[in-house]
């Protein structure tokens, strides 16, 4: 493992996530994860359409989780998965953290 991918684990854990991954836009590989996301190959099917636009963000919530993904302009996504009662704005302020250390 190396810095940044701790880095991204130890986010993830210290921030009440339930999991979150990084993925190649293009190839759809998980390049960091920490935890599984159900459906994933569904969800960026969605996220990452290519008529018209791919989203740049999406919201999921549900009942077992909450789930937000974001298009980041180097190539990757991520998808964080939070329980369904944590606060939106501690989701998407993760989503930021994480960006920042997988190199957005």
């Amino acid at each position: 493992m190396n810095p940044s991918e701790d880095a991204f684990r130890a986010a993830v854990s210290d921030g009440g996530a339930l999991a979150a991954v990084v993925v190649d836009r293009e190839t759809r590989a998980v390049l960091v994860g920490s935890g599984e996301i159900p459906n994933l190959a569904r969800l960026l099917d969605l996220l990452l359409q290519t008529q018209p636009e791919p989203a740049r963000e999406l919201y999921v919530g549900g009942r077992e989780r909450s789930l937000y993904c974001s298009v980041l302009g180097s190539g990757k996504a991520i998808i964080l998965a939070m329980p369904p009662a944590a606060s939106v704005a501690l989701g998407w302020a993760l989503v930021r953290h994480l960006s920042g250390t997988v190199g957005a």
